[in-house]
């Protein structure tokens, strides 16, 4: 990255940097001795417990783990035997991409879900996606699917995710929870409070439940 800059002017730091980088060892999150793992989608990180396993990998959706049987899951617990708890981070996609464009009943990917982690002998915590924000926030590129940042309505969005808290409730699945409040407030204000700026779908570090939520 240095080399490639014009205004760089320090080839033999650069080279020194280059022989470290040779020299050292990578250590992986799986690699770390923590006893929890966080796992799933580019929501990771605000879901993640202190000292805590992280793995994620963008644009993962519930729906693709469902059906192919959870081969992301199972593989990276294949990397950390030593693991007793996990945190599974899936939906958002589904949520912004999927539901309201292919005909999906979400109840059935919650009991799928649900069973996958029954299986698993670990004490399991399930996170269900963020709150939806407005419609009119400009999103970068990165988050668009076929062109477009989402499908479907604001409320139309917010009502499925609604259902799948009240149906996640109903089969007793382990959420971990953000503020519910959080789901009452204005689109426009949580987008404007709670998201990373300048445009981002995530929410902002402040109200990761490391700080929790940023409730202080």
């Amino acid at each position: 990255m240095l080399r490639a800059r014009k205004d760089v002017k320090c080839d033999s730091l650069i080279d020194d940097l280059e022989k470290l980088e040779l020299e050292s060892e990578t250590l992986l999150s799986t690699d770390l001795p923590f006893t929890h793992l966080t796992v799933g989608d580019s929501h990771v990180g605000a879901f993640a417990p202190f000292e805590s396993i992280i793995v994620r990998e963008n644009g993962k959706t519930l729906f693709g783990q469902v059906r192919d049987g959870f081969p992301y899951v199972r593989e990276t617990l294949e990397k950390c035997p030593h693991v007793e708890s996990i945190t599974m981070v899936f939906g958002s996609v589904d949520l912004r991409h999927h539901f309201c464009r292919v005909p999906t009943d979400y109840r059935q990917l919650l009991l799928e879900w649900k069973k996958f982690g029954d299986s698993l002998n670990l004490e399991v915590e399930y996170a269900l996606p963020f709150p939806v924000e407005h419609e009119q926030r400009k999103l970068p590129k990165t988050g668009f699917f076929r062109g477009k940042p989402f499908y479907g309505t604001q409320k139309e969005r917010a009502e499925i995710l609604e259902g799948m808290w009240g149906f996640a409730e109903e089969i007793k699945m382990g959420v971990v929870s953000y503020p519910r409040e959080w789901l009452k407030l204005d689109p426009e204000e949580y987008a404007r409070t709670h998201m990373e700026r300048p445009q981002s779908v995530h929410i902002a570090p402040p109200y990761y439940r490391r700080q929790n939520w940023g409730l202080g």
